[in-house]
């Protein structure tokens, strides 16, 4: 089982310092010294097994959102729209657990808004990630490229609860 925790500074330390390899060494934090700031902000929290492992984290609302896309973000508004974000520690990352971890980060952000749209922003090349938001009822609804990095295209996805948030997750 996952659950979640408020984000502390030692938890935000530790996701400050994780590696991902390329192609998606992206997602890594690296030398960032507003990493952990960021993390400490109030939307992040972190998810823990039953065994208090750092597993990952997520955040709600606008730091879910990707630098480049806000035309995009703001041209598709739809009501009860909840942008989330998330990262899985790199450690588990490619171990068949990512449908349980991102299903229980929807189960997690959406006990407090149980009719809202969840909204993510994936890079293209993750086909990994976006196999996996596609077996949780995901859609594509739209691309946009980054602003820090023009050549990176992003893929905007959204999902109506109810398919995957309404069983518990291990």
């Amino acid at each position: 089982m996952y659950h979640e925790q408020r984000m502390t500074q030692d938890l935000a330390g530790s996701i400050a310092q994780w590696c991902y390899p390329e192609p998606y060494d992206m997602y890594s934090f690296g030398t960032d010294p507003e990493a952990a700031t960021e993390l400490m902000n109030g939307t992040y929290r972190a998810i823990l097994d039953d065994q208090g492992r750092l597993r990952g984290y997520y955040c709600v609302g606008t730091g879910a959102q990707v630098p480049g896309g806000e035309e995009f973000y703001n041209q598709n508004r739809q009501q009860e729209v909840v942008d989330v974000g998330l990262g899985m520690n790199p450690l588990f990352v490619g171990g068949g657990e990512g449908r349980n971890f991102v299903g229980a980060v929807l189960a997690l952000a959406g006990r407090q808004r149980p009719e809202a749209i969840f909204r993510l922003t994936v890079a293209a090349f993750n086909q990994r990630a976006i196999r996996v938001y596609e077996a949780l009822g995901f859609r594509e609804i739209g691309q946009f490229s980054g602003k820090r990095r023009p050549d990176l295209v992003f893929m905007v996805m959204v999902h109506h609860q109810g398919g995957c948030c309404a069983e518990p997750w291990p």
